[in-house]
């Protein structure tokens, strides 16, 4: 789930960007210098700055537990 649809938008105009997007997000989380575990607290953290409730709630590792996110 998305907080804005612009980004399917342009997608739907411009696949070829989609596809390098999504590879620059896999090559991030592959070969990345963050574990998981920290990963995921950061993405947490930007998800709550942005105010983004779909990635406020979604869970990407077991390895953060609710009193983490608290």
């Amino acid at each position: 789930m998305l907080s804005t649809a612009v980004p399917v938008q342009v997608w739907a105009h411009r696949p070829a960007i989609a596809l390098s997007w999504l590879r620059t997000l896999e090559e991030m989380h592959v070969n990345g210098l963050l574990d998981a575990r920290l990963r995921e607290l950061v993405r947490l953290k930007i998800a709550a700055i942005t105010a983004c409730r779909a990635c406020q709630l979604a869970r990407k590792t077991d390895t953060v537990s609710e009193d983490d996110v608290a």
